[in-house]
């Protein structure tokens, strides 16, 4: 049998097994099984990277938001409705959903249902996204597969679950092409003939809002979105799902290429940015104000929804960085820091804001260096938590003083620790050393013998 939890942990990042443990502790004091289902399940059997997390749960996910916010989960969506959560922790996200199925409501509109986990797994539009693991104590590790979904990865191909899976979810059509693109499979025969069908009957005009916002979010978030658009728009997709004014002539193919790696920068130099926001920007900015204001109605995740937002921003922050405030390196630190990081990525942009790009170079540049010398294991070697404020604060201010040219010497850096850990109590504070007793001469117990 197939050790999963093992090769959960070897493909994680770490700082996404530490959501899962944390996330599994939550779930546990609340006696709610939990389950990592979909998408990453899939790019782990794939052996793909695994981008995001999402879990499903046997209860109601918005329960647990003050535990959540305890371990430092930050909700970024809610779908009050379908019993639904997207969060943040650090830099990894993740989704949290109820076991629930779609089934036929008035009029033939889809309504939400509660269900068991196999039977969530089992209404998935696609076999390969239908694989769940358990992380519940007593089945830790038991893979569920209803429907023989691994054996369609081993054959790298997508196979459809129910006969009118696309006729049920229209989103089906560009997420089939999306997955058949990015993973190199190739659609079982049956699915690609109904996939032809249903592309033809214009279904997508009558997809559910709510899913096709999951989809334009997954494509922000693809390692190569300019790829995927344009397979959709060879297959006539794209018009239908997103509107007929999206042209890939108007894109900014040359900003969107580059936004994972200026995010990658800004992370180095302490300032982590999701770079899905940009993407969006530079794939519907072109269009005029009605289209956008229709698509900015889609449900999406906190940053990603503030994608038109993003050129007025960047044209406010130029003129901070560019301003006698910013004009030394710890001035532009101080601005840099109050202002959102997908802002300065989108500044970044190639085309964006030519006057602060330099700048903005110069400090991604500089940062990083300086960032290595933060003695983050001597603080916790001193018995400081890591996950508490006042660790983050000592680095905040020992960062600060660096860049305003102090501690250069590692003596100086070692010093100035020792004295921030002490005043926000991280650490405690030496004893004084014990004064010794003054020396008092006494007549002693015996004078010595007499000799003679």
């Amino acid at each position: 049998m197939a050790d999963y939890i093992f090769t959960l942990e070897r493909r994680l990042l770490p700082d996404q097994y530490q959501t899962v443990q944390r996330l599994e502790q939550v779930c546990r004091e609340q006696q709610i099984n939990l389950y990592l289902t979909g998408g990453p399940m899939r790019d782990l059997l794939a052996g793909r990277p695994i981008r995001h997390l999402d879990f499903t749960l046997d209860g109601n996910p918005q329960k647990l938001k003050k535990a959540l916010a305890r371990e430092g989960f930050e909700v970024i969506y809610e779908g009050e409705r379908e019993e639904s959560l997207r969060l943040r922790r650090r830099q990894t996200r993740l989704r949290l959903s109820a076991a629930h199925t779609w089934v036929p409501g008035p009029g033939g509109k889809p309504q939400w249902r509660k269900c068991s986990v196999m039977e969530d797994l089992k209404s998935r539009g696609f076999t390969l996204d239908a694989i769940g693991l358990s992380l519940n104590p007593a089945s830790r590790g038991l893979l569920l597969d209803p429907t023989n979904g691994l054996a369609d990865i081993e054959a790298r191909q997508i196979r459809m679950i129910q006969p009118l899976a696309f006729q049920q979810d229209p989103v089906l059509l560009p997420r089939a092409l999306r997955l058949a693109t990015r993973l190199e499979f190739q659609m079982e025969e049956r699915t690609a003939a109904r996939w032809a069908e249903a592309r033809e009957e214009n279904l997508l005009a009558h997809a559910m809002p709510l899913m096709l916002g999951r989809e334009l979010e997954a494509l922000a978030y693809e390692p190569d979105p300019a790829r995927i658009l344009r397979a959709w728009q060879k297959e006539k997709l794209l018009a239908p799902a997103f509107g007929k004014a999206l042209k890939l002539a108007s894109m900014n193919f040359a900003a969107m290429a580059q936004a994972p790696k200026l995010a990658e920068d800004l992370n180095a130099a302490g300032l982590p940015a999701d770079p899905a926001p940009a993407i969006l920007q530079c794939v519907l900015g072109h269009l005029p104000a009605r289209e956008q204001s229709a698509l900015a109605k889609l449900p999406l995740s906190q940053p990603l929804a503030r994608w038109r937002e993003l050129p007025q921003a960047a044209k406010a922050l130029e003129k901070q960085i560019t301003s006698r405030m910013a004009a030394t390196l710890s001035g532009l630190y101080e601005v840099l820091q109050k202002t959102p990081p997908e802002i300065t990525l989108f500044a970044m942009l190639p085309g964006s804001l030519p006057r602060s790009q330099k700048r903005l170079k110069e400090f991604c540049t500089a940062l990083p260096p300086l960032r290595a010398r933060l003695p983050i294991l001597a603080l916790r070697q001193l018995g400081a938590n890591p996950d508490s404020e006042g660790f983050q604060q000592v680095i905040r201010i020992l960062f600060r003083r660096m860049l305003q040219g102090e501690l250069n010497q590692e003596s100086e850096l070692a010093l100035a620790l020792r004295q921030e850990a002490e005043k926000l109590h991280l650490i405690p504070a030496p004893a004084p050393a014990a004064e010794a007793a003054p020396f008092r001469p006494g007549r002693g117990r015996g004078r010595g013998r007499r000799i003679g």
